[in-house]
């Protein structure tokens, strides 16, 4: 059947493009084998082994294996081509999260066929609200505008995440309810379920003492650390949206436009956001928060090259390096 490269940071539109290539193989061939390879812990013969592997059950076997950058060996590139050159009904599908093929070992990029490769991009900013909007319009729902920019906020920047968390407030309201700004807290930020943004909350919350304050965060890091759903650059990205917020909360400071209106424009209308956007603001100052997304930024750019089983101890040095403010070259060092 062939091999297919998809790139990008639009993991939710990537997603379709695979469930659509797996329909279209089901109706063809009956039955699809599915399985999901890392190229960091998976080698290359174990993806060309169950592709070439005949199931006991029949049907052709379709391999996603994601992170396709990692994959640099000649050796490993050589049995690549050989495959795709073979006589053969199995699919493979090669994902990166670079936004172009120039991480991808060259001679694989150009075996690929061109109408088999795609980069998918992140909506761009004006986009975004008109996505939010016309999901809730589809589900027979209503939302404020700064309930939307709330949400857009809060989630990362890819139709899959906003897919999910959007679709939280189906199961919880009624159709006739219109959707605020402070439900979007009260869903998002302030259930009971540990999130990105928990996680935020305590590192931020200056009327603890900082020992307990660290013990606190990484109490709530260790639960999402435990969560399938939770990669190491999807925590550092969410934090990184978290203290971008923080950045605009001192701008309107600094600028006396801590007024209602101001507020609520920049989604602090409530009582809850600007207590504490209050607090963090103690622990971080501008330069401080400044050099936070620096270094959120630097450790972005680790996990998305170091192999996957050093993520979460990764995470753990950014998130301590945060709060107790220590450079990322001090901390890389003592691990890299």
């Amino acid at each position: 059947m062939g091999i297919y490269l998809f790139c990008g940071t639009e993991v939710g539109e990537k997603q379709v493009a695979i469930d659509n290539l797996q329909k279209n193989a089901e109706k063809k061939f009956g039955k699809v084998n599915v399985s999901t390879m890392y190229a960091f812990e998976d080698t290359v013969a174990d993806a060309i082994q169950e592709l070439s592997t005949p199931s006991l059950f029949g049907g052709i076997s379709f391999v996603v294996m994601k992170c396709a950058e990692k994959i640099r060996e000649k050796s490993d590139v050589d049995a690549l081509l050989r495959w795709i050159k073979s006589d053969n009904d199995g699919i493979l599908v090669l994902t990166s999260e670079f936004n172009s093929f120039g991480e991808i070992n060259k001679r694989l990029e150009t075996a690929v066929p061109g109408g088999n490769k795609k980069i998918f991009w992140e909506m761009f900013e004006n986009q975004k609200p008109l996505w939010v909007k016309n999901f809730f319009a589809k589900n027979s729902r209503k939302i404020e505008t700064d309930a939307v920019d709330l949400i857009l906020k809060m989630v990362e920047n890819n139709t899959l995440d906003l897919s999910d968390k959007c679709s939280r407030f189906l199961t919880v309201f009624p159709p006739e309810h219109v959707i605020t700004s402070e439900d979007v807290e009260n869903i998002l930020f302030h259930t009971k379920e540990e999130t990105v943004f928990s996680l935020f909350d305590a590192m931020g919350d200056s009327s603890m003492e900082p020992a307990q304050r660290i013990s606190n965060a990484f109490s709530i890091l260790q639960t999402l650390q435990l969560s399938s759903d939770s990669a190491g650059f999807q925590i550092v990205l969410s934090l990184a949206s978290c203290f971008r917020r923080l950045k605009q909360w001192h701008f309107l400071s600094k600028n006396g436009l801590m007024n209602d209106a101001e507020l609520r424009k920049n989604g602090f209308s409530s009582k809850k956001a600007q207590t504490q956007m209050a607090k963090a603001s103690k622990i971080w100052n501008l330069s401080e928060t400044n050099t936070a997304l620096a270094q959120l930024s630097s450790f972005d750019k680790m996990l998305r090259t170091t192999p996957g089983f050093m993520d979460k101890i990764l995470v753990q040095l950014c998130v301590y390096g945060v709060m107790t403010k220590r450079p990322v070259n001090f901390l890389s060092q003592r691990l890299l």
